[in-house]
């Protein structure tokens, strides 16, 4: 039961920190994920692309989509735990993906940053971290920290980018999401 009051909690804050109504127009009752009436098309629009990019999986690289998935992911990513999380997470691989995607979508700060962060990176020993306490003693030795700090600073927004990039390319997304 606690679950499901904390998941309808985070849904309310949610839906009110993107000035969406709470409150299903339809039914009057609790809005929940699924729920978009009120919404406009270009949110829902919107909400498909997320959740596409957030299931897709990486093959090739070689589409515009994963491309577009590894800039979220790297964005998200840095926004939850900063640089050394995106790379314990995703590796080199996908951070150098992620480069040529950001700079594909004119996110040429960014892709700056996740480019020097793979420097910063490489220059580690390596080794994977196994543990909590091997996780806090690297991102307490602070070699990211910079390339975080400069992410935050960025004038150019990811998600502000990828809905702009939605926005302009409509067309070509609104009947395959």
């Amino acid at each position: 039961m606690k679950k499901a009051k904390l998941a309808s909690l985070g849904l309310v804050l949610y839906l009110a920190f993107c000035g969406c109504p709470a409150v299903c127009p339809s039914n009057g009752g609790p809005r929940d994920l699924g729920c978009e009436d009120g919404l406009s098309e270009d949110f829902k629009l919107w909400n498909r692309f997320v959740s596409y990019l957030s299931s897709t999986e990486f093959n090739s690289f070689a589409t515009e989509r994963e491309s577009l998935a590894l800039v979220f992911w790297y964005e998200s990513e840095v926004q939850n735990g900063g640089h050394l999380q995106y790379f314990e997470n995703w590796g080199v691989k996908h951070a150098e993906a992620a480069v040529v995607a950001l700079e594909a979508i004119g996110c040429s700060e960014h892709a700056l940053i996740l480019k020097e962060a793979i420097g910063r990176y490489g220059e580690t020993d390596g080794e994977p971290i196994r543990s909590k306490s091997e996780y806090v003693e690297a991102a307490l030795q602070g070699d990211l920290d910079e390339s975080d700090k400069r992410f935050h600073e960025a004038k150019q927004g990811l998600i502000d980018t990828l809905e702009r990039y939605l926005t302009e390319n409509k067309a070509k997304y609104e009947k395959s999401l």
